[in-house]
């Protein structure tokens, strides 16, 4: 991850944040490293951005695929662990930033003789999930525990200093629920809607129901395929890989079956795929498969998912009805 430096300083009560980025130097420390921050400078440390340091409680963030808002970082210190958390304080990360949050101070824990528990806590945004990784170091090498769900992580800075914690925060945008079964539906748009040799005319729709009437008729080698109004079984998704703007739509892809007549006679099935690809149709793709209801191993139709070779299939938010 590609992350940069907030180093906070403590000065007349006031916390000042300055910004380095990824292999950026400062003044106090031309080398390129930065100096230690957070709520007690320990001297000028040269620390790699997001790679665990003795001495020092370092917390980043990162996002799971497209970033995100920054987020508050809240923190506290309690210098002898007994819950008195002698420091709170918080510090705001956008994706791929950095912070050191404290650095271990002998004299604020008897000289070194009490540990320093930090705490770090992220205010998930909303529409995200939460996990945090830990990585430990100390003068026998590093430990790395995560990621696991959740939102905050602790660490016991111990004397001397002999050990030091990196807390890394990534959050991963939560799927859209699926879309209610009747907010969708499907027109054809041109004169005909061709996929291979099956021409549907006559004005498709099909709705993400079953309560409203459908029409959906099919035309093939001096064939025809009339289906009666009502589906048998329809489900409507959302594909996030799909763009099938516009217009916009809660759906982008239908499947459903249903009854009908074949050449003017009853006992037939049709099932169906109704996928709008964006503009232009040649996106779109169409499956239809017909067939005596009740064996379906001897279809007169058995078109699998094609692209249209003419009109276009048009994803739509329906009407509100009951």
């Amino acid at each position: 991850m590609s992350l940069a430096k907030i180093t906070p300083y403590l000065a007349t009560g006031a916390l000042l944040i300055g910004l380095v980025g990824c292999g950026g130097k400062t003044p106090t420390d031309p080398t390129g490293g930065s100096v230690a921050g957070g709520s007690g400078a320990v001297g000028a440390l040269n620390l790699a951005v997001g790679v665990a340091e003795i001495a020092e409680f370092e917390v980043c963030k990162q996002y799971n695929g497209t970033p995100g808002p920054a987020v508050t970082i809240n923190y506290t210190v309690d210098f002898d662990g007994n819950g008195s958390n002698e420091i709170t304080s918080s510090v705001q990360l956008s994706a791929g930033q950095c912070t050191v949050v404290h650095t271990y101070q002998e004299a604020g824990s008897n000289f070194g003789l009490q540990i320093q528990r930090v705490t770090v806590t992220e205010q998930v945004p909303s529409g995200y999930t939460s996990t945090v990784t830990t990585t430990t170091v100390n003068r026998a090498g590093t430990t790395t525990v995560g990621p696991t769900a959740g939102n905050t992580a602790s660490g016991d800075m111990l004397s001397n200093p002999d050990n030091g914690f990196l807390v890394v925060f990534t959050n991963t945008a939560t799927p859209p629920p699926p879309p209610d079964p009747g907010i969708g539906r499907f027109t054809g748009g041109g004169a005909n809607v061709d996929a291979g040799p099956a021409r549907i005319s006559g004005g498709l729709t099909i709705h993400c129901d079953r309560l409203l009437s459908n029409n959906l008729e099919v035309n093939w080698d001096q064939n025809q395929f009339h289906m009666e109004e009502h589906v048998t079984t329809v489900a409507c998704t959302d594909d996030p890989l799909i763009d099938q703007n516009p217009p916009n739509a809660p759906i982008d892809t239908l499947i459903g079956t249903g009854i009908g007549r074949y050449n003017g006679v009853d006992g037939y099935t049709i099932e169906f795929t109704l996928v709008d690809g964006g503009e232009p149709g040649r996106r779109d793709k169409i499956a239809l498969k017909i067939y005596p209801t009740g064996n379906p191993g001897a279809p007169v139709l058995n078109l699998p998912l094609s692209s249209l070779s003419n009109g276009n299939l048009q994803a739509h938010y329906d009407q509100p009805h009951k």
